[in-house]
């Protein structure tokens, strides 16, 4: 090594015992690690009593003359201990269990929680497994059960590159085969399914979404475009008026009513950002400015069982009465 500054070497030294912080060196034997010459001992001499001499002991010095080692005094982790560790771990091995609730973050989840897990002393990773074995087997699932999609991680992360650097992709969708390259935006998020917000060729302002899960595959094209404000600003409002999966709507205000006594399960499942509450003569009245979409007619009818009424506006609480009759008149006794 050639000659260094008193700054370097101090640093060269202290370097070599960080990366090796269970060892004691004599002054030789940092020297020859570094491969300092001979004629600089008296300088590695001095740089090591200024390092012993810091505060903090950053280095200690063992032992005397002729016989002195060195070796870091700072305490380095190999692994990290984690404080309040019962009550943490709970939290970990609830993660671990509901990683793979959204296609494509499974995976990274998966990573990320090995990694924390390699981490850990030993005893912790045995308390980790024992309680993981207690606790995977009372996470359960109702209803339908958690689509799996192994290509899903790497779907995400050929469209989150995609849209990083404004390529379109080619994607394959449902099970028609055919190729179609589209521009996408964003990745949207909705009732544990992930979507991709796309804008249309030839019109900035015409956005649709894909669902990820139906993609059968899909490659970043050489093509490139470019998001206008105007775009953006399109897309943010389609999601916050929850207008992404159906056509152009403005938003309309809209008033409910609930029996009082079904308070519980209507907050619970608050439809929209804009919504506000009001309780008023035994009835829960809810507000909200929303499209008039699939996604709310889907709401109301999920209500029906909680005796929603649509006060405002009229047209449509008679759009809901007709789709209503409609449903009687196709569920009628058979002959």
């Amino acid at each position: 090594m050639e000659d260094l500054s008193k700054s370097d070497r101090i640093i060269s030294l202290l370097i070599q015992m960080v990366q090796h912080p269970k060892t004691s060196y004599s002054v030789s034997q940092l020297m020859a690690a570094l491969n300092l010459p001979k004629d600089q001992r008296r300088n590695v001499e001095r740089d090591l009593k200024a390092l012993t001499d810091m505060p903090g002991s950053v280095v200690i010095c063992e032992g005397k003359a002729p016989r002195k080692t060195y070796r870091l005094g700072l305490v380095v982790f190999n692994k990290f201990d984690i404080p309040d560790f019962n009550e943490l771990i709970l939290k970990f091995v609830f993660l671990r269990c509901v990683s793979h609730i959204y296609p494509g973050t499974g995976d990274l989840i998966e990573e990320l929680t090995q990694r924390t897990f390699d981490n850990l002393p030993v005893a912790q990773q045995e308390k980790e497994k024992s309680i993981f074995k207690d606790i995977s087997s009372k996470v359960l699932y109702m209803g339908k059960t958690v689509e799996m999609d192994d290509t899903a991680s790497e779907k995400l992360k050929v469209i989150l590159d995609a849209i990083r650097t404004g390529h379109m992709i080619t994607t394959t969708y449902d099970q028609k085969g055919k190729e179609s390259e589209r521009l996408p935006l964003a990745i949207v998020v909705y009732q544990s399914s992930v979507y991709v917000a796309c804008r249309r060729h030839g019109d900035p302002l015409a956005i649709y979404a894909i669902k990820l899960n139906r993609i059968l595959d899909v490659a970043k094209s050489r093509k490139t475009f470019t998001i206008s404000q105007e775009t953006w600003d399109k897309l943010q409002k389609k999601v916050s008026d929850l207008d992404l999966f159906d056509d152009d709507d403005e938003p309309i205000d809209i008033r409910v009513s609930f029996p009082l006594s079904k308070r519980k399960f209507v907050e619970d499942d608050d439809f929209h950002h804009s919504s506000s509450f009001e309780v008023k003569k035994g009835k829960l009245y809810m507000s909200m400015r929303v499209c008039n979409g699939t996604q709310l007619l889907m709401w109301i009818m999920r209500h029906s069982v909680n005796d929603i009424e649509i006060l405002e506006p009229d047209w449509l609480r008679d759009e809901i009465r007709d789709q209503a009759l409609d449903l009687a008149n196709r569920h009628r006794t058979k002959n």
